[in-house]
């Protein structure tokens, strides 16, 4: 490859080498070209700097799915549950002693032991990936990227509560003796034993799209609605809105690794792909907002993502340079170059 023809310009060719470089897999050879490149050429730094920036950020260390969390968590369980087991046992028997010795000298105040605090567990999904596990009563949740879901190493009280902040779909066990309640913020959805989807990631509208049985939504203590199977409410702010859906795959593909997009906006589409990866975007051109994209997205990676979309809009994307302390990479969308 002659240098100098490939000088301020990014041939398949050369992109291609660079994917490698940056995976490891390229030659030697290869290796020797991209560097006389890039010394060619403040531009071509710029370009392969840009490249490598959002590689680093966005391609995942490790395949999540190689992670046995099912094993993980069975473990964790159970040294959690011999913890409580035997902080229970200490406080029945003191509860014992004290009520004898308060019966002799009956001048002391009697004092009620406090309910010991049940042991909580926290599993997180990392940008890109998807967990799956089974609740203390054996209710089955899938965890999307970016999201974290609380709940107790047991559920002994009259309500089985769990506290989510992200995304995750729910097959509830029926009981409805014990209801069970997912909290996110000052929003409580309520099921005995149902099949339902919480988008709630932070600075997004929540939704709750419910697949089958039945659940009660409140917000706050003033408001409260009753979904019926395949209906979306939608919260966002002060407003609120139930849909009627027939496809609601859509909405719940995700657990099954597809991201689909159904005539939706540009400015739709991107806040979707920020929840799942740490990339924000900027629309410099407005008019690029209201274009519409028919599309579904299995397993591609950001860079993949991000190609398709400057071919199918079209657009141009442009990760900004990434530093020390960003958590997350700034891209750029705009009008694609004149040609």
């Amino acid at each position: 490859m002659d240098t100098e023809t490939y000088n301020n310009e990014l041939s398949p060719e050369l992109d291609n080498i660079i994917e490698k470089v940056l995976r490891g897999a390229a030659d030697a050879h290869e290796t020797s070209l991209l560097e006389e490149w890039v010394a060619a050429d403040s531009e071509n730094r710029r370009i392969f700097e840009q490249k490598r920036a959002l590689f680093e950020v966005l391609e995942p260390a490790f395949n999540p799915a190689s992670v046995n969390v099912e094993l993980a968590l069975k473990r964790i369980h159970r040294k959690m549950r011999h913890s409580f087991d035997l902080r229970l046992f200490a406080l029945r028997f003191a509860a014992a002693m004290v009520l004898p010795l308060c019966v002799a000298i009956g001048w002391l105040l009697l004092r009620t032991p406090a309910e010991a605090e049940t042991p909580m567990l926290s599993i997180s999904a990392p940008f890109g990936g998807l967990l799956q596990t089974k609740l203390p009563d054996g209710s089955h949740v899938w965890l999307n990227s970016n999201s974290t879901l609380e709940y107790p190493v047991m559920f002994d009280g009259d309500q089985r509560l769990v506290a989510l902040t992200g995304e995750a779909y729910f097959e509830v066990n029926a009981d409805k003796r014990h209801p069970f309640i997912v909290r996110t913020g000052d929003i409580d959805v309520t099921a005995t034993g149902t099949a339902f989807n919480v988008n709630a990631y932070t600075g997004s509208p929540v939704d709750v799209t419910l697949v089958d049985g039945h659940v009660g939504v409140n917000v706050g203590d003033r408001r409260h609605f009753e979904l019926s199977p395949g209906e979306r409410l939608c919260i966002n702010e002060n407003t609120a809105e139930i849909t009627h859906s027939t496809g609601l795959e859509k909405w719940c593909s995700w657990k099954d690794g597809k991201l689909m997009f159904d005539n939706d906006r540009l400015d739709a589409v991107l806040a979707r792909i920020s929840q799942i990866y740490p990339v924000d975007f900027v629309i410099e051109d407005s008019a690029l907002a209201n274009k519409r994209l028919h599309a579904t997205l299995c397993g591609e990676s950001i860079h993949d993502i991000l190609h398709l979309l400057e071919i199918g809009v079209p657009m141009s994307c442009v990760p900004a340079q990434k530093t020390d302390s960003a958590q997350r990479t700034v891209v750029y969308v705009s009008a694609p170059p004149a040609q």
